[in-house]
């Protein structure tokens, strides 16, 4: 029931408003999507300015995100930086690509060399 509804909903951008959107859940992917390449790590003030959350939001997500394994925290500087295990969401999509049966004889070469 609603499928075809909800479906509706995510391809015109409005899902997030629905009632069906557990906000909290959509926040945890928004802090992660505020890392960059050539960041060293974020303090809880700088995801909270690039994500526009609450700081109190934001150190709860971090919190969270960082028991679950996706973040890391430097325990030096008190700055987060995405966890490798973050990768493991991302593999059940790539297996499946037939990109990795093209590219596997051309990496083994150049592994070899």
């Amino acid at each position: 029931m609603g499928g075809r509804k909800n479906t509706d909903l995510v391809a015109a951008g409005k899902a997030t408003k629905s009632r069906q959107c557990v906000r909290s859940l959509a926040r945890g992917p928004e802090v992660l999507k505020v890392f960059d390449a050539n960041d060293r790590g974020l303090s809880n003030a700088e995801i909270a300015n690039r994500t526009a959350f609450p700081k109190p939001t934001v150190s709860r997500l971090t919190f969270t995100l960082l028991a679950l394994g996706y973040l890391h925290l430097d325990a030096e500087t008190g700055r987060y930086s995405l966890h490798p295990h973050i990768l493991s969401l991302g593999y059940p999509v790539l297996s499946p690509l037939s990109i990795r049966e093209v590219a596997r004889p051309m990496m083994q070469e150049m592994a070899d060399s």
